[in-house]
């Protein structure tokens, strides 16, 4: 079973304790061999070549239809085929059952010599090597009627078959694992035996109550031999099964298989009599066996636990499967009403199929124990969009594409607030495009970056739905502008919240790290989520990364905007039906990365999608700023002007020179120019508030020995921030008397007098903070000691306001709201 399928059950998209679409061997007849110039044909359906294994033993006896069977196969009741194909008991009681057939077959006294190994002692696990040979290839059974008929085991998986090299060690052999990224090496029944003698690791394991253990993860025990050297010794010799029996000469062995004659290689060399390497006595191997008696059902692993709380207040919920089907999860019960079906649409190709249903999958996850996942694509993988402009709905389409749309099914009139909910696997996209239809044929967009790490509901936002022609609900596919199949996207359930009336503030912040919470733990959800695990993926610019680093305790979140009693933060947690607010704001962003307005290719083509901070797309194409927006607020231009290398400059070697540095600051205030400018554009009711930096360092009055930054470098760095602070006013100024742009420049210098970097009153900035030694998430990271030069690296943290500071940046935020009579 390690062999047939790593010990699952269920396909890879679910954890332990989850449920899942069963793992299927060759369940849509796809090709084994692809032209690599057409990566697509990988996916095409042949049921011709259906040859399905189930689950865990990879069960395909008694599992076909009567169109797909073998000669001999008896198709089992479907009861019975359902339970093997979902249930991983059935599915083991099954496999067993098929490998003692196997070795009865082997031993049927009508054949005209039984296949006995060894001494034929069923307790020795390398006398099973002849069945597990039959399990894996089949017997071509022996034919009374015409007894010069060639029969045996097929030559594909003769030890014999110079297809494996003649000088391999034992599969495994010792532990090595990397034998197992190329078990095409070795025979099937070699492989078996070799996960006997040294266990698959699975790299978790679980007791009886569900919790993970620490330790072991050895999938079972492993078989006993009385002499170690007897483990290696599994293997048998090449001439074992090769000899005048079956017309194989191991000094010469066919290599009809290699030459790819084309006619079958087995007629004649089928292998079909006795052999032996071993005595058995004493020297073969024993599975390790431990009896209890009632014993009960293992507990669920707590990874991937699936989300079964009542759904936000009032709301109308659209769950991912019908509400016949109950939560298939112990523990979780239905407590809403499902209001709305989700349905999926695909397109069929050339020979009417629908591949892309190849690629959708179950978990038994997310909202009610239940969501589907699909790989985001793009055209390089199959599916196109009908614009590049991320306001108009994708209209994905392509022999891969997948459109899953959860509709209301009553009408909604007034104000609503549109919810999905996020499972914690399945789902690793950062351009999920959700299009909302609000019923009068508009639509709005939605965009997010859905990587997460826990289940959660997340707002799309608030609109004024319209009785009209078009349904209402939304629509989420798996197009994406970066898709290249690498990473998940998924339908778990949404809501939809009927408000009293137009919420007061429509509020959103976009900007850089300072606006994020940079530097203010804890980060929210999936925005610090580090570089990826698998180096591959990191194919790129900005791939490698999903680290905008937005804080619980951002400066925006705990302000109060005047009139109100509670912060923007508390009120959007509980979803206050007098607020919407959504941040984009995101860790390093530059000017460009937050508006691409304008932006063309170098054949004069709008520009969009794949080149915002962290790979997530611009915050100005996410969808949230709209003609309902009444607040924007950002703090923007320092990556620009290169804040980041001129500290780390001033901090490692020595500062820029001055003039270098102001016109690094003018030239950005172009661009943070047409920024406000396109802010506008996209929000003309909005009062926009920029807030700029402050002064680093209380020059005079730090602790001693704090801060690694020398008295000169930190008068030059505020030096550069107050010159910062009044291009930013002029900036402002111009805008609104020129333009006519509602932007209001606030400085929160005053509030951060004396609470610069080590201040003796308490920092509310961040000193130089060493990045840790091993890689984290979301931040930089340095190499491990030994570290011969003693060098360390900056957090992403660094000369950032921590927890205080973002107090008193929300303070400067209510100031500024006053100044902007919002």
């Amino acid at each position: 079973m390690a062999q047939e399928s790593n010990l699952w059950q269920a396909e890879g998209g679910a954890l332990p304790g989850q449920t899942g679409n069963p793992l299927t061997g060759g369940f849509y007849g796809h090709p084994t061999k692809i032209d690599p110039n057409r990566p697509q044909d990988l996916w095409q359906i042949n049921w011709d070549m259906v040859d399905c294994g189930y689950g865990i033993g990879q069960q395909a006896d008694g599992m076909h239809g009567p169109t797909g069977l073998r000669t001999g196969d008896v198709v089992w009741p479907y009861d019975k085929q359902k339970a093997v194909a979902l249930d991983y008991t059935s599915n083991i009681a099954a496999a067993a059952k098929t490998l003692a057939e196997k070795w009865n077959e082997l031993h049927d006294p009508g054949l005209p010599n039984p296949m006995k190994i060894n001494n034929d002692d069923p307790s020795a696990i390398e006398n099973w090597f002849t069945a597990a040979w039959a399990y894996n290839s089949g017997l071509n059974k022996y034919n009374p009627a015409a007894p010069l008929t060639q029969w045996g085991l097929g030559y594909l998986n003769n030890p014999a078959n110079p297809i494996y090299k003649p000088d391999r060690l034992p599969f495994l052999d010792h532990n090595h694992y990397a034998d197992a990224a190329h078990p095409q090496f070795w025979p099937y029944q070699e492989k078996v035996l070799g996960w006997a003698a040294w266990p698959i690791d699975t790299g978790r394991s679980y007791d009886d109550n569900g919790n993970l253990n620490k330790g072991n993860t050895a999938g079972y025990s492993q078989a006993w031999w009385t002499q170690e050297t007897d483990r290696t010794a599994i293997k048998p010799g090449l001439e074992t099964f090769c000899n005048l029996l079956n017309n194989c000469d191991v000094k010469n062995p066919p290599r009809c298989e290699i030459d790819h004659l084309g006619a079958s290689c087995d007629p004649p060399y089928w292998f079909h009599s006795s052999a032996a390497w071993k005595t058995c006595n004493g020297d073969c191997g024993h599975e390790y066996l431990t009896y209890k008696t009632l014993r009960t059902e293992l507990g669920n692993g707590n990874t991937g636990a699936p989300d079964c709380s009542a759904p936000p207040a009032g709301s109308l919920v659209v769950d991912s499967v019908s509400g016949q089907a109950p939560p298939m999860r112990d523990g979780c019960s239905r407590t809403w009403n499902n209001a709305g079906t989700l349905s999926f649409r695909f397109d069929a190709d050339q020979a009417s199929h629908c591949e892309a249903k190849a690629d959708l999958h179950q978990v038994g996850g997310g909202y009610g124990a239940h969501f589907w996942y699909a790989h985001t694509r793009n055209a390089a993988t199959s599916v196109t969009s009908v614009s590049n402009d991320l306001v108009v709905p994708p209209g994905a389409h392509g022999t891969m594409a997948i459109t899953g749309t959860w509709k209301l099914n009553q009408r909604s009139n007034g104000w609503t607030r549109v919810f999905v909910h996020i499972p914690d696997t399945g789902s690793k996209t950062q351009q999920a495009i959700y299009t909302i239809h609000i019923g009068n044929g508009q639509t709005q967009n939605r965009i997010l970056n859905v990587a997460s790490n826990s289940n959660h509901w997340v707002s799309l936002g608030v609109l004024e739905f319209t009785d009209g022609n078009d349904f209402q609900g939304v629509e989420l596919s798996n197009y994406t502008p970066d898709g290249d199949a690498s990473d998940d996207v998924a339908w778990d359930a949404a809501a939809f919240q009927p408000l009293p009336g137009q919420p007061k503030d429509f509020v959103v912040q976009l900007g850089d790290s300072y606006s994020s919470g940079e530097g203010a733990q804890p980060y929210i959800y999936g925005t610090d989520m580090g570089p990826y695990a698998d180096q591959s993926k990191q194919t790129s610019p900005g791939r490698s990364w999903n680290a905008c680093r937005r804080s619980q305790n951002s400066w925006i979140r705990q302000t109060v905007i005047p009139g109100r009693s509670a912060s923007i933060g508390s009120m959007a947690d509980a979803f206050d039906a007098g607020l919407d607010y959504h941040s984009v704001a995101c860790s390093g962003a530059v000017t460009s990365q937050i508006d691409t307005t304008g932006s063309t290719d170098k054949d004069g083509n709008p520009v969009w999608g794949v080149i915002g901070q962290h790979h997530e797309v611009p915050q100005l194409s996410s969808g949230f700023l709209d003609a309902n927006t009444t607040l924007v607020t950002l703090t923007a231009g320092g990556n620009d002007s290169g804040f980041a290398d001129t500290v780390q400059s001033c901090v490692e070697l020595s500062c820029p020179s001055d003039s270098d540095v102001r016109k690094q600051i003018d030239d950005t205030m172009g661009r943070l120019r047409l920024l406000l400018q396109h802010i506008h554009d996209k929000a003309p009711k909005a009062k926009i508030v920029l807030l700029g930096y402050p002064e680093l360092f209380d020059v005079g009055d730090m602790t001693v020995g704090c801060s690694v930054m020398l008295s000169d470098a930190a008068i030059k760095l505020n030096g550069w921030a107050d010159y910062m602070r009044d291009d930013q006013k002029k900036l402002a100024a111009d805008l609104q008397s020129v333009d006519n742009v509602p932007v209001t420049f606030y400085s929160p210098m005053t509030e951060f007098y004396h609470r610069g970097v080590c201040s003796k009153a308490g920092a509310a900035i961040n000193d130089f903070v060493a990045a840790p030694s091993t890689k984290p998430g979301g931040d930089f990271s340095c190499p491990a000691s030994p570290n011969p030069n003693n060098w360390v690296c900056a957090s992403m943290e660094s000369y950032h306001p921590n927890n205080t500071g973002t107090k008193l940046y929300a303070s400067a935020l209510a100031s500024a709201l006053i100044s902007a009579r919002y």
